[in-house]
């Protein structure tokens, strides 16, 4: 009998776990709702592959399987074993440097034909306009694709070369769309191999204008995978938490736990759509 109630009062437990985690979303999204309401901070948002996904555009992972592919069936001294070590770890920048190191010219001919214009779809599109729909938004994206900055004409694109330009059009209020990851336009100024990534968390001007935006700015997360970037890896590494994130608040909208106690998650569900469109349910709550 003291088995059976145990085992009630577990299955109580558990089913009270939803309805939790239900109200922390509701909490967290209206906190950010606040936010944006009362103009309290400028508002960020940082937006990664998952909306190129959303255009029909590779993941990280999906580029970096094809970047092998090709590779191990062109170029006769790669290591193929090598690669698919790395790839196992998620070690991607290792797989694009052992790539650029054996055949720079095959190298960016594949990245820019991995990223040649795509037709809009619903669900980018309904992104789009969402986004466009909160008022004095800036945005930061990791995406090599030109889709956003095309569709955002009274934003200004800033590239990385220029990315402490960002702090005055943050005072100024001026919408931009900073692209810290390069454009495919200009294939070289792409970030995608270790080389690369050290090269960006080496340089200062850029590591403070980033220090910059968190300490004064409202940033969320929305379509980046924090736990697998490469980018805040390495810099939890190099930098205090709070140092790097400042006051906050800062919010995540994800579908997987994230390893920085200091950014507030918003979570979703992806059973029924598994294409993440639930995210975008955050844009339209706060609009």
């Amino acid at each position: 009998m003291a088995s059976r109630r145990t085992h009630r009062q577990h299955r109580g437990t558990s089913a009270c776990r939803p309805e939790r985690r239900r109200s922390k979303n509701r909490d967290r999204a209206a906190g950010l709702e606040t936010v944006v309401a009362t103009a309290s901070r400028p508002i960020v948002f940082w937006v990664g592959a998952g909306s190129s996904k959303w255009l029909g555009f590779p993941s990280w992972k999906e580029l970096t399987l094809a970047l092998r592919k090709d590779f191990a069936r062109s170029v006769a001294s790669f290591g193929n074993q090598r690669a698919l070590e790395r790839i196992n770890k998620s070690d991607f920048p290792a797989v694009f440097q052992m790539c650029r190191d054996l055949d720079e010219g095959r190298y960016f001919s594949f990245i820019a034909n991995a990223f040649l214009p795509r037709n809009t779809t619903d669900i980018y599109q309904r992104f789009l306009n969402l986004l466009a729909g909160i008022a004095s938004s800036f945005v930061i994206s990791t995406n090599v694709d030109e889709e956003l900055e095309a569709n955002r004409p009274t934003s200004i694109t800033v590239q990385r070369s220029d990315f402490t330009r960002c702090i005055d059009l943050v005072q100024n209020k001026r919408p931009f769309v900073a692209k810290i990851h390069g454009s495919i336009s200009s294939v070289k100024s792409t970030v995608f191999t270790t080389t690369d990534y050290n090269q960006l968390l080496a340089d200062q001007p850029y590591l403070q204008t980033l220090k910059y935006i968190f300490a004064t700015c409202t940033v969320v997360f929305l379509s980046y995978g924090v736990r697998d970037s490469h980018v805040l890896r390495l810099l939890s590494e190099n930098a205090a938490e709070n140092n790097l994130f400042g006051p906050g608040p800062h919010f995540v909208v994800t579908n997987e736990p994230i390893p920085v106690e200091s950014l507030h998650r918003i979570g979703y569900d992806i059973k029924l759509n598994p294409d993440h469109k639930a995210a975008l349910s955050v844009l339209e709550h706060i609009r």
